[in-house]
């Protein structure tokens, strides 16, 4: 579980990263080291959506040689996490990657309705929040597995 949260909360990591590079044009290695506050463009909307597959919405795709850093991808490593945690069996919330609705009424698939036409700060904040949940997933269950593990063990005593 801890790797599967882990694995995860890097991917995104890694993606917070490119999109830092490609939206002020910075290098790799500056890119990793920022956060959003050392961003300038925050509020820039084109790069986020091309880099994550979403430039056609009625056709989100993994863009060319760089399908890592797509929506689809993400959608995908989260429902391997969300996966993962079923098959644990634990009562823990997954990470909701349900499509919304728009304002018109139409059915949007999650990655639309999260990522699509958002700047980059709006971007940043959902990757954060997907990490947060993964991180309190994990946490929670470990705790858990860790309190049922005290309250059938044994207790060892001096007599």
């Amino acid at each position: 579980m801890f790797t599967a949260s882990t694995e995860l909360v890097n991917h995104i990591e890694n993606l917070k990263s490119k999109l830092y590079e490609v939206v002020d044009q910075l290098p790799k290695e500056v890119a990793d080291t920022i956060s959003l506050n050392g961003v300038i463009y925050k509020d820039n909307y084109d790069a986020p959506t091309w880099i994550m597959g979403l430039g056609d919405p009625n056709n989100p795709v993994k863009n060319l040689g760089e399908e890592i850093y797509s929506a689809i991808t993400l959608r995908e490593k989260i429902e391997s996490y969300n996966s993962l945690i079923n098959k644990i069996g634990t009562e823990v919330t997954m990470i909701n990657i349900d499509g919304s609705y728009n304002f018109e009424g139409v059915l949007e698939p999650w990655e639309v309705s999260t990522f699509y036409h958002a700047p980059l700060a709006f971007v940043v904040l959902s990757l954060n929040r997907i990490q947060l949940e993964a991180n309190i997933i994990c946490n929670t269950i470990l705790t858990n597995n860790l309190l049922e593990e005290n309250i059938t063990s044994p207790k060892d005593t001096i007599n």
